[in-house]
């Protein structure tokens, strides 16, 4: 399974915890402002994501969940997490990540690099801007059964 755009890696994490065997959290690896110990500190995006695997190994239940860097369309993402799993992902999730349309080719064409044959694709979002239909149109026909 690879969670796109996992922010905190809280669907993905949710998903082993539910009894996925590997789980691939994903996301740009920007640098974020957190609090740690009531103090603010930068950390970069993937950092913290590694931390909340960490934070969670007894709610995971021994799912092996690795953490790795992808930009949306970017090749030598792509190229990794391809040569990780030639196959392609089984399953794919994304939550909340339909919030600017300018990406939207951008991640349509990570869907499709990575996505096994007959993958599973689940994106849940909120409606923003009214963009977001179009680019579940654009993508449902090649992922409808």
């Amino acid at each position: 399974m690879l969670e796109l755009g996992a922010g905190t890696g809280a669907v993905g994490l949710a998903a082993a915890a539910c009894g996925a065997a590997r789980v691939v959290l994903s996301d740009a690896d920007s640098v974020v402002t957190i609090r740690s110990g009531g103090e603010w500190e930068e950390r970069t995006r993937l950092a913290s994501l590694a931390d909340n695997v960490t934070l969670n190994q007894e709610a995971i239940c021994g799912a092996a969940v690795s953490v790795e860097p992808l930009r949306w369309g970017e090749g030598a993402h792509l190229a990794q997490l391809t040569a990780a799993q030639p196959a392609g992902f089984e399953t794919l999730i994304a939550s909340d990540v339909l919030y600017a349309p300018r990406e939207y080719d951008a991640l349509a064409a990570t869907v499709h690099a990575l996505a096994a044959k007959d993958a599973l694709v689940l994106i849940a979002f909120p409606v923003r801007h009214g963009d977001e239909p179009s680019f579940v149109e654009r993508l449902a026909p090649a992922f409808e059964r």
